[in-house]
Protein backbone atom coordinates (compact mmCIF):
# COMPACT_ATOMS: atom_id res chain seq x y z
CA UNK A 1 0.00 0.00 0.00
CA UNK A 2 0.81 3.59 -0.57
CA UNK A 3 1.84 5.61 2.13
CA UNK A 4 -0.37 8.09 4.13
CA UNK A 5 -0.40 11.83 2.26
CA UNK A 6 1.04 14.77 5.24
CA UNK A 7 -1.75 17.22 5.06
CA UNK A 8 0.31 20.15 3.07
CA UNK A 9 0.41 17.36 0.11
CA UNK A 10 -3.12 17.08 0.48
CA UNK A 11 -4.15 20.38 0.20
CA UNK A 12 -1.29 21.17 -2.62
CA UNK A 13 -3.16 18.41 -4.73
CA UNK A 14 -6.35 19.45 -3.91
CA UNK A 15 -5.77 23.37 -4.18
CA UNK A 16 -3.03 23.56 -7.19
CA UNK A 17 -2.52 19.90 -9.00
CA UNK A 18 -6.15 19.22 -9.55
CA UNK A 19 -8.07 22.32 -8.73
CA UNK A 20 -10.87 21.61 -11.04
CA UNK A 21 -10.47 18.18 -12.03
CA UNK A 22 -13.24 15.75 -11.53
CA UNK A 23 -12.13 12.83 -13.23
CA UNK A 24 -10.25 10.40 -11.49
CA UNK A 25 -10.29 8.86 -8.05
CA UNK A 26 -9.67 10.18 -4.85
CA UNK A 27 -8.25 7.95 -1.49
CA UNK A 28 -10.24 8.76 1.53
CA UNK A 29 -7.54 10.35 3.53
CA UNK A 30 -7.46 12.67 0.43
CA UNK A 31 -10.93 13.80 1.14
CA UNK A 32 -11.04 13.48 4.71
CA UNK A 33 -7.49 15.66 4.94
CA UNK A 34 -8.68 18.56 2.80
CA UNK A 35 -12.18 19.01 4.17
CA UNK A 36 -9.77 18.53 8.18
CA UNK A 37 -8.21 21.75 6.40
CA UNK A 38 -10.82 23.58 5.77
CA UNK A 39 -12.64 23.13 9.05
CA UNK A 40 -8.91 23.86 10.95
CA UNK A 41 -9.29 27.50 8.99
CA UNK A 42 -12.49 27.74 9.73
CA UNK A 43 -11.78 27.96 13.57
CA UNK A 44 -8.70 29.86 13.83
CA UNK A 45 -10.15 32.52 11.38
CA UNK A 46 -13.15 32.31 14.51
CA UNK A 47 -10.99 32.31 17.33
CA UNK A 48 -8.62 35.15 15.97
CA UNK A 49 -11.69 37.45 15.25
CA UNK A 50 -13.37 36.71 18.30
CA UNK A 51 -9.95 37.39 20.54
CA UNK A 52 -9.22 40.62 18.86
CA UNK A 53 -13.22 41.75 18.52
CA UNK A 54 -13.46 40.80 22.18
CA UNK A 55 -10.45 42.65 23.15
CA UNK A 56 -11.84 45.66 21.03
CA UNK A 57 -15.62 45.15 22.84
CA UNK A 58 -17.49 44.84 19.46
CA UNK A 59 -18.26 41.36 19.27
CA UNK A 60 -21.21 42.23 16.73
CA UNK A 61 -18.68 43.70 14.56
CA UNK A 62 -16.52 40.24 15.30
CA UNK A 63 -19.21 38.11 14.23
CA UNK A 64 -19.57 39.87 11.03
CA UNK A 65 -15.92 40.16 9.75
CA UNK A 66 -15.85 36.46 10.56
CA UNK A 67 -18.59 35.78 8.49
CA UNK A 68 -17.56 37.45 5.74
CA UNK A 69 -13.87 36.40 6.17
CA UNK A 70 -15.02 32.72 6.25
CA UNK A 71 -17.88 33.15 3.30
CA UNK A 72 -14.38 34.50 1.24
CA UNK A 73 -12.31 31.21 1.68
CA UNK A 74 -15.19 29.07 1.49
CA UNK A 75 -15.80 30.84 -2.26
CA UNK A 76 -12.45 30.10 -2.65
CA UNK A 77 -12.66 26.51 -2.11
CA UNK A 78 -16.01 25.71 -3.37
CA UNK A 79 -14.84 24.38 -6.68
CA UNK A 80 -11.78 22.00 -5.24
CA UNK A 81 -14.01 20.55 -2.21
CA UNK A 82 -16.87 19.95 -4.92
CA UNK A 83 -14.22 18.10 -7.00
CA UNK A 84 -12.88 16.56 -4.25
CA UNK A 85 -15.95 14.70 -3.17
CA UNK A 86 -16.73 13.75 -6.83
CA UNK A 87 -13.32 11.84 -7.25
CA UNK A 88 -13.58 10.29 -3.64
CA UNK A 89 -17.87 8.98 -4.78
CA UNK A 90 -15.99 7.82 -7.85
CA UNK A 91 -12.96 5.69 -5.77
CA UNK A 92 -15.95 3.91 -4.01
CA UNK A 93 -17.30 3.23 -7.83
CA UNK A 94 -19.96 5.55 -7.72
CA UNK A 95 -20.97 8.62 -9.98
CA UNK A 96 -20.25 12.46 -9.04
CA UNK A 97 -24.06 12.46 -9.49
CA UNK A 98 -24.42 10.51 -5.73
CA UNK A 99 -23.54 14.31 -4.64
CA UNK A 100 -27.05 15.41 -4.48
CA UNK A 101 -28.13 13.21 -2.40
CA UNK A 102 -27.84 15.96 -0.13
CA UNK A 103 -31.18 17.97 -1.38
CA UNK A 104 -32.97 15.01 0.21
CA UNK A 105 -34.06 16.75 3.50
CA UNK A 106 -32.74 15.00 6.63
CA UNK A 107 -31.30 11.63 5.45
CA UNK A 108 -29.65 12.75 1.73
CA UNK A 109 -26.70 14.07 3.79
CA UNK A 110 -26.41 10.71 5.97
CA UNK A 111 -26.41 8.60 2.84
CA UNK A 112 -22.90 10.69 1.59
CA UNK A 113 -21.60 10.88 4.47
CA UNK A 114 -21.74 6.94 4.36
CA UNK A 115 -20.40 6.77 0.74
CA UNK A 116 -17.28 9.36 1.90
CA UNK A 117 -16.63 7.13 4.54
CA UNK A 118 -16.76 3.48 2.68
CA UNK A 119 -13.31 2.01 1.59
CA UNK A 120 -11.71 1.94 -1.79
CA UNK A 121 -12.83 -0.03 -4.56
CA UNK A 122 -9.31 -2.51 -4.90
CA UNK A 123 -10.82 -2.76 -8.66
CA UNK A 124 -10.18 -0.42 -11.77
CA UNK A 125 -13.07 0.99 -12.16
CA UNK A 126 -14.34 3.51 -15.15
CA UNK A 127 -12.58 6.43 -13.44
CA UNK A 128 -9.64 4.78 -13.53
CA UNK A 129 -7.31 2.62 -11.59
CA UNK A 130 -7.39 2.84 -7.52
CA UNK A 131 -5.21 4.74 -5.76
CA UNK A 132 -4.88 2.94 -2.61
CA UNK A 133 -4.03 -0.12 -4.31
CA UNK A 134 -1.81 0.70 -7.25
CA UNK A 135 1.45 1.42 -5.82
CA UNK A 136 1.12 -2.14 -3.61
CA UNK A 137 1.08 -4.50 -6.13
CA UNK A 138 1.47 -3.73 -9.92
CA UNK A 139 1.19 -7.08 -11.11
CA UNK A 140 -2.15 -7.21 -9.52
CA UNK A 141 -3.24 -4.03 -11.62
CA UNK A 142 -2.26 -5.35 -14.98
CA UNK A 143 -4.40 -8.43 -13.79
CA UNK A 144 -7.31 -6.59 -12.66
CA UNK A 145 -6.87 -4.20 -16.15
CA UNK A 146 -6.95 -7.80 -18.12
CA UNK A 147 -10.19 -8.56 -16.07
CA UNK A 148 -11.44 -5.41 -17.40
CA UNK A 149 -10.78 -6.39 -21.24
CA UNK A 150 -11.91 -9.91 -21.19
CA UNK A 151 -15.31 -11.10 -21.35
CA UNK A 152 -14.73 -14.09 -18.57
CA UNK A 153 -13.09 -15.19 -15.70
CA UNK A 154 -9.48 -15.14 -16.23
CA UNK A 155 -6.61 -17.59 -15.84
CA UNK A 156 -3.33 -18.46 -16.45
CA UNK A 157 -1.99 -20.07 -19.85
CA UNK A 158 -1.02 -22.79 -18.34
CA UNK A 159 -4.27 -23.70 -16.78
CA UNK A 160 -6.49 -26.18 -18.79
CA UNK A 161 -10.15 -25.83 -19.00
CA UNK A 162 -11.98 -29.21 -19.33
CA UNK A 163 -15.00 -29.30 -21.03
CA UNK A 164 -17.19 -28.74 -18.00
CA UNK A 165 -15.77 -25.56 -18.51
CA UNK A 166 -14.15 -25.46 -14.64
CA UNK A 167 -10.50 -25.13 -14.50
CA UNK A 168 -8.30 -27.95 -12.82
CA UNK A 169 -6.50 -25.79 -10.75
CA UNK A 170 -8.48 -23.37 -8.25
CA UNK A 171 -9.11 -19.43 -9.31
CA UNK A 172 -6.58 -16.73 -7.05
CA UNK A 173 -8.00 -13.37 -6.49
CA UNK A 174 -5.12 -10.96 -8.12
CA UNK A 175 -5.71 -8.64 -5.27
CA UNK A 176 -4.07 -8.83 -2.02
CA UNK A 177 -5.56 -9.57 0.93
CA UNK A 178 -6.78 -7.15 3.27
CA UNK A 179 -5.20 -6.90 6.90
CA UNK A 180 -8.29 -6.11 8.88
Amino acid sequence: MQQQLKLNEIVKICMCTKFANCSGRARRSEYWGFFSFILLINILIYELTMFIFVLIGDIVGGFRIYFFISDVIHLIVLIPTLCVLVRRLHDTGRSGCYFFLVLIPFVGSLFLIYYLCLDSDPTPNVYGLSPKYSGSNPQANNQTENLISQSGPMYSNSTVIPANGYPQQPYQSPFPQQPY
